[in-house]
């Protein structure tokens, strides 16, 4: 029955698309699938050091098919994952989609938003970004015949890639201790009920094991599904860990080694079964990185450069501190998150007191914290920024805090007890990316290259106007046809 409906679906598209043809002409060729395999904590720097080790059916695969981009990077200054992912998929800065940070302070109700939810709630993740996602374009240009599939399984930031119409959402339910579809949570699939079935007594997810979960449920659904069988382009995201943060001062241990060779073998099964499934020129392979290791992004603290660990709730405290003994008690900083620090305004302007002031006060006091490279007060950022620049990329007036903060490189804040950072030196941080497979050049670009530019591109590709096209460079991406 599901094989039915969707080949009814399908067959109607076509229909609607062969009518608008007539106005519009031949749709441009697209490939079958569109895959996004993103993995948190990987840079460049580290698939350098690990490429004499990889097999040549992995990574280096996808390199030696497609079109490296040696120069690439993200302008995102916020640290999170999900900032990141929301920037690459609708091809726009946070000062356009809004995702600041993990969370940021909603001044209407003088509440905490957090940028996602859960995989429960997995839509407020999409509604939370003002502009739409890659799978979003594609469904409204080819309908919903066009579908859409992200495999997050540990990685919450995944959720970021949804857009706002998400077909399968597979995470683990850390609950009922299995994968779960949650977006079909009424009517799971009985391809989803067998491989749970092989996985029943596992109580926990190591990196690897989540891995091989991710892996296993993408197989699952390739090979269960009618994904990636039809002329439509499906969209397709995958997400990848590389373990914890055993050591932010070293760009490989034996555990992080381990791992993204765990992944390189994944990637290489991953690609047999695409092969297999939709026929090797009918997909198009992305891999990137959701979140850059604070070790690729600066020096090395056990060589004695400059690097270390700014203590947030020790900053936060001080500066209240310092508020309280020139303006009386009260809790005039609420929080640093990520990299915006939020000032109580209401409590503010109750006391008479003038925002743009302790706004300026709280950066000049920032600016003397060991690790802070600069510190905006919000008043500047609003009216004295150049635009198009590093700190104009990462406005979103209704929710950056009233000071924006960057830390020197090699520097992050303090580690927080799930073991993740809370925010270090981004903004212009490289990372990896390779797009292979389907009409991909090949090569490698080393010219400076955001991310974010690939889906207005591939867009172009597609026949589909982005409007951010204009500002992506003319690299060399799709051959020439």
């Amino acid at each position: 029955m599901p094989g039915l409906i969707r080949m009814m679906r399908t067959v109607l598209c076509i229909l609607l698309l062969l009518s608008g043809n007539l106005l519009r002409g031949q749709l441009p060729e697209a490939p079958r699938l569109i895959l996004f395999v993103v993995v948190d904590e990987l840079s460049e720097d580290q698939l350098l050091l690990i490429q004499p080790k990889l097999s040549n059916k992995g990574i280096i695969r996808l390199s030696r098919d497609g079109m490296r981009f040696m120069g690439a990077y993200s302008s995102d200054l916020s640290a999170y994952p999900g900032t990141r992912i929301t920037s690459l998929y609708t091809g726009c800065t946070p000062s356009c989609h809004g995702v600041v940070g993990e969370r940021w302070l909603d001044r209407k109700t003088g509440r905490f938003v957090n940028a996602n939810e859960g995989p429960a709630n997995y839509q407020a993740a999409a509604l939370n970004s003002m502009a739409r996602g890659l799978g979003d374009y594609l469904k409204n240009f080819y309908g919903p015949g066009s579908l859409s599939a992200v495999v997050g399984v540990d990685q919450p930031w995944m959720l970021h890639a949804t857009g706002y119409n998400c077909d399968y959402l597979l995470y683990w339910d850390n609950i009922f201790k299995h994968i779960r579809d949650y977006a079909n949570s009424a009517n799971e699939s009985l391809w989803l009920d067998q491989l749970n079935d092989k996985r029943k007594g596992l109580q926990a997810l190591s990196p690897a094991t989540a891995n091989q979960l991710a892996f296993d449920a993408t197989v699952a659904l390739l090979e269960s599904t009618d994904f990636g069988r039809d002329n439509i382009p499906d969209l397709l995201s995958v997400g990848f860990n590389t373990g914890s943060l055993e050591d932010e001062y070293e760009l490989l241990t034996p555990l992080k080694e381990s791992t993204i060779m765990q992944i390189d073998a994944l990637m290489a099964g991953l690609l047999d079964v695409l092969d297999e499934n939709i026929g090797k020129n009918n997909y198009l392979a992305i891999f990137t990185s959701a979140r850059t290791p604070a070790a690729a992004t600066g020096t090395h603290g056990r060589k004695g450069q400059n690097t270390g660990t700014v203590d947030l709730g020790k900053t936060l405290a001080l500066l209240n501190f310092y508020y309280m003994a020139r303006y009386g008690q009260g809790k005039w900083a609420l929080e640093i998150n990520d990299n915006n620090l939020y000032l109580d305004r209401q409590l503010i302007e109750s006391k008479g007191m003038d925002v743009t002031t302790m706004q300026e006060e709280a950066a000049v006091f920032l600016m003397e914290v060991t690790g802070v490279d600069r510190a905006l007060p919000l008043n500047d950022l609003l009216f004295k920024l150049e635009e198009g620049s590093l700190w104009d990329k990462n406005l979103f007036p209704s929710r950056t805090g009233d000071v924006l903060i960057r830390l020197q490189p090699g520097w992050h804040g303090k580690l927080s007890t799930n073991g993740s950072r809370t925010f270090g030196n981004s903004g212009n941080s490289p990372l990896p990316l390779i797009v292979s497979g389907w009409h991909s050049d090949k090569g490698a670009w080393i010219e400076p290259f955001e991310h974010r530019h690939l889906v207005p591109l591939l867009l172009k590709q597609l026949g589909i106007v982005h409007p951010n096209i204009l500002e992506a460079p003319e690299a060399v991406i799709f051959k020439k046809k």
